[in-house]
C-alpha cells in the first residue's frame, strides 16, 4: 500500500515525499532527494544496531573488519535488467548483484572521539554519502556526523542514532 491505497501487482505510482510505502515487511518511508544521483530514499527502522564507544573505529561494508557493521547482501539477479554485450555477460556470469556494485568490502567508518563522531568514506569506488539537513553530501575525508544524519552507501541506509539504555 501507498499513501493508504492499494497498488495492484505490476501499477506504477509516482512517490511523494514522505508518503508512506506499507509492505508485508513492514511500513516504510519515501524520502525524495533528487542529488547525488539518487532520486530519492525509502528508509525504515530496522532491528539492526550497532555502538559505538569512545576512541573505538567502526568499519562498515560487504565483509567489514571487526569490530563491524554488515551491510545486506541481498544475493540473486532478479533485481538487474541486463543489457546485451560482453562485459555485461561477464559480471552475470560472475555473480554481479547490486548490493555488490554499489557497496564495498570495507567502504566507510565511524569513529568516536571527545564525543564527536566523524565518517570516512574509505572505498575509491563506492561512494559514502551523508544526508544531513536534507543535503547529500558524498564523504571522503573525515566529517563530523550528528544525531539524525543519515548514511548512505549503494542500497543501503544506515540512521545515526542517540545512545539507547
Amino acid at each position: 500500500m501507498v499513501a493508504g491505497h492499494r497498488l495492484a501487482i505490476g501499477d506504477r505510482r509516482t512517490l511523494i515525499d514522505g508518503e508512506q510505502v506499507r509492505t508485508p515487511c513492514g511500513a516504510h518511508i519515501f524520502k525524495q532527494l533528487d542529488q547525488g544521483g539518487y532520486l530519492g530514499l525509502i528508509v525504515a527502522d530496522s532491528a539492526a544496531r550497532l555502538g559505538v564507544g569512545e576512541g573505538q573505529c567502526i568499519e562498515i561494508g560487504r565483509e567489514p573488519h571487526h569490530p563491524g557493521f554488515a551491510l545486506p547482501d541481498r544475493r540473486g539477479q532478479d533485481n538487474i535488467r541486463w543489457c546485451v554485450g560482453s562485459r555485461a555477460a561477464r559480471a552475470r556470469e560472475g555473480g554481479f548483484t547490486m548490493d555488490r556494485a554499489l557497496a564495498g568490502r570495507r567502504q566507510a567508518s565511524v569513529q568516536l572521539r571527545v564525543g564527536k563522531a566523524f565518517l570516512c568514506g574509505l572505498h575509491k569506488t563506492c561512494p559514502t554519502f551523508l544526508l544531513k539537513d536534507d543535503t547529500l553530501e558524498r564523504v571522503g575525508e573525515a566529517t563530523q556526523i550528528e544525531i539524525d544524519d543519515m548514511i548512505v552507501l549503494g542500497t543501503s541506509v544506515i540512521s545515526v542514532r542517540a545512545p539507547q539504555d
